[in-house]
């Protein structure tokens, strides 16, 4: 009478994750710990109570037991997402790896101008390149002949926001400090100007 047996299924070796291009996570597992079936991998962002298409960001891969690399596209901006992996075939199914969590590369913002439109205002304006950011802060400090001050807080802006009229004080040269951030990363920018003094009438 033939007897039937089901080998053993190794379980996967917690992968290697990768941000080196926007927009995306690279998942590497570097080797394959089976020889037969395939492997699940799934991502979705930090935090999220569920492993399925209810997660905020979730997408599944699955593949040949042999694949090595593969990558999520289509992610947002400087988020952190967690991935997991397992593997699988027909007759059964290895363990969930502890997730692994990364946060997307983060763009942020180009190009900052400061342009002093008049003695007490100086115009800021850049470049927005990402499409998650939570919003834009304003710092901003002033050169004294002791240095410079330290950097003061002015503003908090809006996401998706490209320019502001900073108030700043009459003959002084001023720098600006201009950063996007999200709740796990930020990128800032500087620029500086000289406002004219205040004629007389």
């Amino acid at each position: 009478m033939p007897v039937t047996l089901t080998t053993t299924l190794p379980d996967e070796d917690q992968p290697v994750l990768g941000n080196g291009v926007e927009d995306e996570v690279a998942v590497d597992r570097e080797s394959a710990t089976t020889n037969n079936g395939s492997v699940r991998i799934q991502i979705r962002e930090t935090g999220q109570s569920a492993w399925n298409s209810s997660a905020t960001g979730f997408a599944e891969f699955i593949g040949a037991f042999d694949t090595l690399t593969m990558e999520f596209v289509g992610r947002e901006d400087g988020e952190e997402y967690e991935v997991r992996a397992r593997t699988e075939t027909q007759y059964r199914t290895g363990d969930w790896t502890e997730p692994v969590a990364i946060v997307t590369q983060f763009p942020g913002l180009t190009t900052l101008v400061a342009t002093a439109t008049d003695p007490t205002t100086v115009s800021l304006s850049w470049e927005d390149l990402a499409d998650n950011e939570a919003g834009f802060t304003i710092d901003r400090r002033r050169q004294y002949d002791t240095g410079w001050s330290r950097w003061q807080e002015i503003a908090t802006l809006d996401p998706n926001t490209e320019s502001y009229p900073a108030p700043a004080a009459p003959d002084a040269t001023v720098e600006y400090r201009v950063t996007s951030y999200t709740p796990y990363t930020s990128v800032s920018q500087t620029a500086s100007t000289t406002t004219p003094a205040i004629g007389l009438a």
